[in-house]
């Protein structure tokens, strides 16, 4: 088998079909297989999937644990050389999936130790999409992220025409190709995180602890993104929340200088609110409203073990 391909299902069962579509129409020349792993669906019925693709592998699990704890049962169960993590809301184009594993299998990804790799993604109107990140020191996060330290000392990037291919820290949970035999070396995702930031979690301090990591922009999918929530709120407040718990399990003096951060960015925001207003940019609004969801659960994230997948659940968040 050459390849598993790993999709994880919530309420988005006209997503995977398109998806699955997708990778059928175009993949000529491997030998893979296709595992859906729904959490716990309870608007459709997943298992409806099956009528058009009935050589899918399908997992329906008791309880939606979080996008990381379904790509872990995915992964365990997967047969390839190689296995794809790939969003249900995501299209494959040109022989993608082709493309990767020939790259994946060439002298320069097997000189390189290349374990994992991530593909150009595009947004629904084929435009760029960012789909990489580097390391980025505690100071960089504080300024990039405070409206007023930015202006001063910040950095602007575009991403507009995109990024050539290059070694990264991390790339993009969307689409996340791995040579197999990683998952014998390290630890999956942490199943502690609910949802965003476990794929950078698992880039930073276990995949590039025993291969490197590199994005490829040889091949593209389409990435529409939010496929499966329209609650903008939540997603906003689950994001940094996540990071938050991913701060604190991984260095506690970080944590608290990110707790720092977000208490001086409320206070910016607040002083800031009038010209925002004025601009009729609602971008105060939103942040606040994250932050106030940060301080919410903080009691939660510090009651949290702080070792690999020792908690009972996932941290999710309720508004």
């Amino acid at each position: 088998m050459d390849l598993s391909i790993i999709i994880v299902n919530y309420n988005s069962n006209q997503l995977v079909i398109d998806c699955i579509r997708s990778i059928y129409k175009e993949t000529s020349k491997l030998e893979f297989e296709i595992i859906i792993v729904d959490n716990h669906s309870q608007e459709e019925n997943p298992r409806s999937i099956l009528e058009e693709f009935p050589d899918v592998n399908l997992f329906i699990t008791d309880d939606n644990l979080g996008f990381g704890y379904a790509n872990n049962l995915g992964i365990t169960r997967a047969k390839g050389t190689y296995i794809l993590l790939l969003n249900s809301d995501t299209l494959i184009l040109d022989a993608a999936l082709d493309k990767c594993i020939e790259f994946m299998r060439s002298d320069f990804s097997i000189q390189n130790n290349i374990g994992l790799m991530g593909c150009k993604l595009l947004n629904g109107d084929k435009s760029y999409q960012h789909s990489i990140f580097h390391n980025a020191s505690m100071t960089s996060l504080i300024v990039n992220s405070n409206p007023i330290l930015f202006q001063f000392f910040g950095k602007k990037l575009s991403f507009s025409g995109g990024v050539c291919s290059q070694f990264v820290a991390g790339v993009s949970g969307a689409f996340m190709l791995f040579r197999s035999d990683v998952f014998k070396k390290i630890k999956p995702f942490d199943p502690d995180i609910f949802m965003y930031s476990e794929e950078t979690d698992l880039c930073r301090n276990r995949v590039s602890r025993v291969s490197k990591i590199y994005y490829w922009d040889g091949a593209e999918i389409v990435h529409f993104g939010g496929g499966s929530s329209s609650n903008t709120k939540w997603q906003d407040i689950q994001a940094i929340v996540s990071f938050g718990l991913v701060t604190y399990k991984n260095n506690i003096g970080k944590f608290f200088i990110f707790i720092g951060s977000c208490i001086l960015n409320t206070f910016t925001y607040l002083l800031l609110f009038p010209v925002y207003l004025y601009k009729k940019d609602r971008t105060p609004q939103r942040k606040l409203i994250q932050y106030w969801g940060l301080f919410r659960h903080l009691k939660k994230i510090v009651q949290y073990d702080r070792k690999w997948g020792s908690n009972p659940k996932p941290l999710r968040v309720n508004i």
